[in-house]
């Protein structure tokens, strides 16, 4: 929940402008009541060292609407005695912080004291504007220092119109200037060398490599004011290698967000970072940030299935930041013409997802959803692919069959409470992430917009091929029997409405590599010695004859109405007793019967006589 600083009365203002005054470094001295209903401001600024800066707080550095207000400056920093101008801005506000509009506003040039007169009574925002920490850019981010302050002031129970302040301000710029890059680790005891202590520097990475992307990344840069309002620093673009360096900066924390991600790649809404206590220390100031590419889904159909079960593979990609989705889902979407959907099988990378625990299936009219329930599974995965299976309706006779899948996401950052008040969350114009189920709506919940990726779809069709076995002479021939590969035994039969007694029909069969393997034909003919043949067919419906089982190239068969051939050769002249054909084995069969009967018979007829020759021995 956003939070909104409405000051209700004045009292409460009041109270609460001078509570946050001391964490800014503003001290006031009551002077002389003038009843005009206009006041003076005098401002002398301090210089604090950024240790001192660190730790000012209410104990240590509380105003009292007295002249010790100045001792207390004096005590924690330096009066300003540059040369250099230094330029404070003052703008009318209203209790929330917000500019006046159609007031004067007040700005004056001076190097050490600065005095403005017949200001009317109101609240007023104060802001530094030294040039000596202006980037060259015109990025002015004084505003982190700025403070507010109401005019009169009231110490002691006086109405004070002739006010004092005292801003403590640190010295923005380090001794190598502030393009020196603060990533760069040197000696600290070595002044000329110190750290740029007053900068933060964004790296931009992208999930597919390195930054190589000439479509730059823009960032807000976001603070806190006195009041306790978000301020919007503005934009910040990548330059050609990734990098957004900030210099200049008052101490303080900043957040990096981004506004626009890189084209082709996702948004990530996460706040980045940046604690710039005076430390130097880099994993404070410098950031690493990823974006991940914009996730895509593909469907194709397999090559190597076989007979009529048609199996599609379904890939979507997983985003390196997996613990950042909010839902998954894939919709596998298919026509009446594709019957027996079903999903054989998840797989998050090499991991077997189960149903039931790692996801579910929703099953609609026409199409079924894969839907993730544990995202953990996700994580460090790349890649999710389904297995699913159909089968081609009765009612198909020709055509293309194309069938399409998508995936719909819901990506955001998950909120980080860093300072267990929310800080992170308060963010404006960032939404925090909303789960949203489709299947059980929450009536308070509004609902997202999930991405939805354009659909990805892939089509075949269907293949009929012909089995022959003819005979030297080109003549047709009977009682051919095979076995395919994915589609069991075939034999010629009268009523499998190819027309012809002759030929082995197989129709709608899916893309793939099948073997034909011949095991019979008609008497008194050898089997080709040239079985099984190879064929593959494409998604197009193209049958070609191949030399292995994993060739896709060969001779198309399609001038001959996609028919393979077996040759038989007749067997030698005055030799009828078929070696081949289904005859053969009722032949063999019997044959052997009578050999193995034979066989017994004298071995009956030997043992008897044996027998008998032994008892007429014992006789």
């Amino acid at each position: 929940m956003k939070k909104m600083y409405k000051r209700t009365t004045a009292i409460a203002a009041t109270a609460l402008m001078l509570a946050q005054l001391v964490p800014y470094s503003v001290f006031a001295e009551p002077g002389q009541a003038v009843n005009n209903n206009k006041n003076s401001l005098i401002i002398c600024p301090y210089i604090v060292s950024e240790t001192t800066y660190q730790n000012l707080n209410s104990s240590n550095a509380a105003p009292t609407g007295t002249d010790a207000d100045e001792d207390q400056a004096i005590h924690n920093g330096t009066k300003y005695t540059g040369t250099t101008p230094m330029t404070f801005s003052v703008v009318k506000v209203n209790e929330n912080g917000s500019p006046v509009s159609g007031t004067e506003a007040y700005s004056e040039t001076a190097t050490q004291e600065i005095a403005l007169a017949n200001i009317p009574d109101g609240y007023y925002k104060i802001t530094p504007n030294n040039t000596t920490t202006e980037k060259a850019d015109g990025t002015n981010f004084k505003g982190a220092e700025s403070f507010y302050i109401e005019l009169p002031t009231s110490a002691s129970g006086n109405i004070n119109r002739n006010v004092y302040i005292y801003p403590k301000l640190t010295d923005n710029k380090d001794t190598t200037g502030n393009t020196y890059d603060p990533e760069q680790k040197v000696d600290p005891s070595d002044p000329d060398h110190t750290p740029n202590k007053h900068s933060l520097k964004l790296k931009k990475t992208l999930s597919s490599g390195e930054w190589s992307e000439t479509t730059p990344a823009v960032f807000d840069i976001y603070y806190k004011d006195d009041l306790g309002n978000w301020v919007d620093a503005g934009d910040f673009q990548t330059d050609a290698y990734g990098v957004i360096q900030v210099d200049g900066l008052p101490l303080g924390t900043y957040y990096a967000v981004e506004r626009e991600a890189p084209e082709g790649y996702l948004l990530d809404q996460t706040p980045i970072e940046f604690n710039l206590d005076g430390s130097g220390d880099i994993s404070k100031q410098v950031k690493e940030f990823k974006n991940d590419k914009k996730l895509t889904s593909n469907k194709v159909i397999d090559v190597d299935g076989q007979g009529k079960n048609y199996n599609w593979t379904i890939t979507t990609d997983i985003p390196s930041k997996a613990d950042k989705l909010i839902s998954y889902r894939v919709t596998d979407t298919y026509t009446a013409t594709l019957t027996d959907v079903a999903i054989v099988s998840v797989y998050a990378g090499s991991t077997l997802l189960t149903e039931g625990t790692d996801y579910e299936v929703i099953n609609g009219t026409n199409d079924k959803t894969i839907k993730i329930i544990d995202f953990t599974n996700l994580i460090e995965k790349t890649q999710l692919t389904i297995n699913v299976t159909s089968k081609i309706g009765s009612g198909y006779s020709t055509g293309n069959i194309t069938n399409e899948a998508s995936l719909k996401y819901q990506y955001a950052y998950t909120p980080t409470d860093v300072d267990n008040d929310g800080i992170i969350d308060d963010i404006p114009s960032i939404p925090e992430p909303v789960i949203y189920d489709p299947e059980n709506p929450n009536p308070g919940v509004p609902t997202p917009t999930p991405i939805d990726t354009d659909a990805a779809s892939d089509s075949f069709t269907p293949a009929t091929i012909r089995i022959s076995n003819v005979d030297d002479n080109g003549v047709e021939l009977s009682d051919g029997a095979y076995f395919v590969s994915g589609c069991s035994y075939h034999y010629d039969i009268e009523n499998d409405n190819d027309g012809d007694f002759n030929i082995v029909t197989l129709s709608n069969l899916a893309p793939g590599h099948y073997s034909i393997d011949q095991r019979a034909t008609k008497d008194g003919y050898y089997i080709d010695r040239e079985s099984p043949k190879f064929i593959y067919i494409d998604k197009d419906g193209n049958v070609f004859l191949t030399n292995s089982e994993t060739a896709t190239e060969g001779t198309l068969l399609t001038s001959s109405n996609n028919t393979i051939v077996f040759h038989n050769h007749k067997t030698a002249p005055g030799f009828e007793l078929p070696f081949t054909g289904t005859t053969a084995t009722i032949v063999f069969t019997i044959a052997g019967i009578g050999v193995m009967g034979g066989a017994l018979f004298f071995f009956i007829f030997f043992k008897k006589r044996d027998k008998d020759e032994e008892e007429n021995e014992n006789a």
